[in-house]
């Protein structure tokens, strides 16, 4: 249909959810990247606020979890812009933990574990600022 392969896996999380439980057309107010823009969101919060759960796990969606997350977000960009990119890279290092992140994501797309293994070497005091920014 679209003239060239369109993608090789699909993945279907949980339906978003709010306290009143799925989020849906039909019951009103749903989700939508235009309406996080419209209240001063930035989206890329929204999907590290996914990205911090489970594709299978349903996750529960408020205000308060977002504005939460995207502290967390901004917290985290600010950390990484206050790398040093002088230095040469530690090949060795660099391989460990990317062979450390591929292992997280094939644990069944284990994207929670890949964020807390960034946030570990971000705080490793042993890889340099460049190899952590490679």
């Amino acid at each position: 249909y679209l003239g060239h392969k369109w993608c090789n896996y699909w993945v279907h999380g949980e339906w978003l959810n709010d306290k009143s439980g799925k989020m849906s057309k039909s019951k009103g107010e749903f989700l939508t990247v235009s309406l996080l823009k419209e209240k001063g969101y930035n989206p890329l919060a929204y999907r590290y606020m996914c990205l911090n759960s489970h594709y299978r796990k349903q996750l529960v969606f408020s205000y308060e979890v977002l504005e939460s997350s995207e502290n967390e977000y901004k917290k985290l960009l600010k950390r990484i812009s206050n790398l040093n990119k002088d230095g040469s890279i530690n090949n060795d290092l660099f391989d460990k933990y990317n062979n450390e992140f591929k292992e997280t994501l094939k644990n069944d797309l284990n994207t929670a574990s890949s964020l807390t293994l960034l946030y570990k070497l971000l705080k490793d005091t042993e890889v340099n600022d460049i190899t952590k920014l490679e």
